[in-house]
């Protein structure tokens, strides 16, 4: 059993459940566990204790992984608290370290190893590929791209409060969770003031639940709603923000328009409890991921739990050493940080599968070859029989690889296109169709590429393109 935890400095308390952890992170260090749930897991990376760079099991993470977040370029990037660094995982297991310097603290914007972090803990990824950290102990908002530039967003190293406003003059108290919507907005749960703060992407910082220093239990709009230590954060499609409420041991929601309700647990009632909504509980709920069929997992201590949009409560995994960050790679797999210094993968199965029946008009199925001029802007249209929302592409996807230009393949030119611009994806009712706007490169001129469209449910489907001057 967990000794109990109470209010004060959040980086004390992650370092005392680090503590309680050790003991069981030595279990999980060796192998993951498989449960007795039809879930599968794996390790992903890590195992053994320190800092080093490797492949799979070679390579080392402290005891405080928190953050980790799927990337549309593919790779999981990992926030290593302890460390004060940012690792980037490939899909084929090799770890490397992005920003920061293993084991030194500071405050610094730069370019890789020239960063310095102060307990880094949860972080987000836009769609764009940037990556956000909540930089706790500095008490600010770091952006950090793929090739580890690292920026300051918002907040003033050194300088704790809750103050609203643009850039270096808004302040925060240990910030601790964060979550990015489709919008580019940044959402941050603001632990030691018990608040959940909203970035913009103007860099413009505002309060949009909770009432700074007031900690307790209440749900309602804005201002009224109170937390007690939101530690993580998760948005959905439809814009809602969840929120571990940890000490509280509840799972809110927060709407759009800023009304806080609660989803699953009752407040100050702990324990491993699978139900509906208040009759759920909860031991210490830390990072959350919301599915595109709106599920909300849970990492819960030594489980992984799973909230339906009902509100319905179940145990999908256990692990020997705690978890503490999660995110999902596709709609049936999540990779997990735990306290056995590694990061896991685990299978479920699918809860999707969508009706794929080839790309229509005007790209053509395999194995015609599309021929069209570089720098286009192309529709690439198809149907999943009913609109399933937004959020149906797996992470990275759709994308396109260089590949040989093939002789004598039948060939189709595209006279469909559409004003360049960024890529997009949309639903057409009226033609039951998804459109998908693929912005194309002028340098690709003469060369041949294969788009991939990897769909949430873990289909594939491709489409060949030659491209002309």
């Amino acid at each position: 059993m967990m000794t109990p935890i109470s209010r004060g400095n959040i980086a004390r308390r992650l370092l005392l459940w680090t503590a309680a952890w050790a003991m069981s992170a030595a279990m999980g260090a060796a192998h993951a566990q498989i449960s007795s749930t039809p879930n599968s897991m794996y390790v992903i990376a890590g195992g053994t204790e320190g800092a080093g760079d490797g492949v799979g099991p070679a390579a080392q993470f402290s005891r405080s992984l928190y953050g980790v977040s799927a990337n549309p370029d593919g790779n999981l990037y990992v926030v290593d608290a302890d460390a004060s660094t940012i690792r980037k995982i490939t899909p084929a297991g090799v770890v490397t370290t992005l920003a920061g310097s293993p084991g030194v603290e500071g405050n610094a914007d730069g370019v890789g190893p020239a960063a310095r972090f102060r307990v880094p803990i949860f972080s987000a990824t836009d769609s764009a590929g940037v990556l956000y950290i909540a930089d706790q102990l500095n008490h600010t908002i770091r952006k950090v791209t793929t090739a580890g530039v690292v920026t300051t967003l918002a907040g003033l190293a050194g300088s704790s409060g809750h103050v609203d406003g643009v850039g270096a003059a808004a302040r925060f108290a240990s910030p601790c969770g964060i979550a990015v919507d489709a919008s580019g907005n940044v959402f941050v749960s603001d632990s030691n003031s018990y608040t959940i703060r909203k970035i913009s992407p103007a860099g413009s910082v505002t309060t949009v639940a909770g009432t700074a220093y007031v900690y307790g239990y209440s749900d309602g709009p804005g201002a009224s709603a109170l937390f007690s230590v939101p530690l993580a954060l998760a948005t959905d499609a439809a814009g809602n923000v969840y929120v571990s409420d940890t000490l509280n041991r509840t799972i809110r929601k927060i709407t759009p328009a800023g009304m806080v309700s609660t989803l699953a647990g009752s407040a100050g009632m702990s324990g491993t409890v699978d139900a509906t909504g208040a009759a759920a509980r909860f031991e210490e709920p830390l990072g959350l991921a919301a599915d595109a069929a709106g599920n909300v997992y849970v990492a819960d201590s030594n489980n992984i739990r799973k909230i339906t949009p009902a509100g319905a409560v179940t145990s999908v995994a256990f692990y020997a050493s705690s978890m503490r960050g999660v995110t999902l790679i596709s709609q049936t797999q999540l990779a997990v940080t735990t306290a056995g210094f590694n990061v896991i993968g685990i299978n479920f199965a699918s809860p999707l599968q969508y009706t794929f029946t080839g790309f229509m008009p005007p790209v053509d199925n395999l194995p015609v070859v599309n021929t069209v001029r570089a720098g286009s802007a192309i529709p690439v249209k198809f149907s999943l029989s009913g609109d399933k929302g937004l959020n149906i592409f797996a992470p990275g996807f759709p994308a396109s690889q260089g590949v040989a230009c093939v002789s004598g393949a039948p060939t189709d030119a595209i006279t469909e296109t559409v004003n360049p611009g960024s890529s997009t994806l949309s639903y057409d009712a009226a033609a039951d169709q998804y459109v998908y706007v693929w912005k194309t490169e002028k340098a690709w001129a003469d060369t041949c590429r294969r788009l991939t469209v990897k769909l949430a449910d873990g289909s594939e489907h491709s489409a060949m393109f030659r491209f002309g001057k």
